[in-house]
């Protein structure tokens, strides 16, 4: 665990002997995504330095897009045939949506793989940018990118569970939330990437024990 309550604590080399021990898929999930056809994506969690203090950069997805509009989330998208690699297709999204080049990305480790609804087995990697770069939004896709400091995420009463959703009789999962700003609620699988990299890190956070909808849910493309 890595001391966070002081102002530029974390070095980049703690951070990546934290993420170097991490399980290739998330623990939770993982019985569940066995069970389904996924198609495979890559996301970037974007670190940055802002005054001394870490910061996580978001992206809200535009009106435009097919799925997820409006959503907080982070860079990424499917992986290409043509891609090399995981890795790659998140450097190749990240330049697509934000502008940001694939050198201008210091990779720092992997998180766990994890899944998204809409029937991707999410690869997500963590990566610092230079504070001082500045950001091209694809129009099409990308409504508003901004960053949180990490600390604030850290608040007690920003984390939220929110549903607890059962899919058939064999798989039981929790959905939360980070409630940062009025309109800027982080959740889904975003949110459990995000929850995922700050507890590595910093341990377990405080989790807002509110009332949680109960979720029936199946899988269109799960395993014959």
């Amino acid at each position: 665990m890595i001391e966070v309550s002081v102002k530029g604590r974390w070095d980049i080399d703690e951070i990546r002997s934290e993420l170097d021990v991490m399980p290739e898929v998330d623990p939770v999930l993982g019985p569940l995504m066995e069970r389904l056809e996924l198609r495979p994506a890559a996301v970037l969690l974007p670190l940055l330095r802002r005054e001394g203090d870490w910061h996580v950069l978001f992206t809200r997805r535009s009106q435009r897009v097919t799925a997820h509009k409006g959503q907080i989330s982070f860079p990424g998208g499917r992986v290409d045939d043509t891609d090399e690699s995981e890795e790659y297709a998140a450097r190749r999204e990240t330049y697509e949506e934000i502008g940001v080049p694939h050198e201008s990305i210091e990779i720092l480790g992997k998180l766990p793989d994890s899944l998204s609804i809409a029937g991707f087995r999410m690869a997500p990697y963590v990566g610092m940018l230079p504070s001082s770069l500045s950001f091209v939004p694809n129009e099409y896709e990308i409504e508003e990118i901004f960053d949180v400091p990490i600390r604030a995420l850290l608040e007690p009463g920003v984390l939220r569970k929110t549903m607890r959703v059962h899919v058939g009789e064999r798989h039981i999962h929790h959905v939360f939330s980070f409630d940062w700003r009025e309109g800027y609620e982080i959740w889904g699988a975003t949110a459990r990437i995000l929850k995922t990299f700050l507890e590595q890190l910093a341990g377990p956070l405080k989790v807002v024990e509110g009332e949680v909808k109960r979720v029936e849910m199946s899988f269109p493309f799960e395993k014959k």
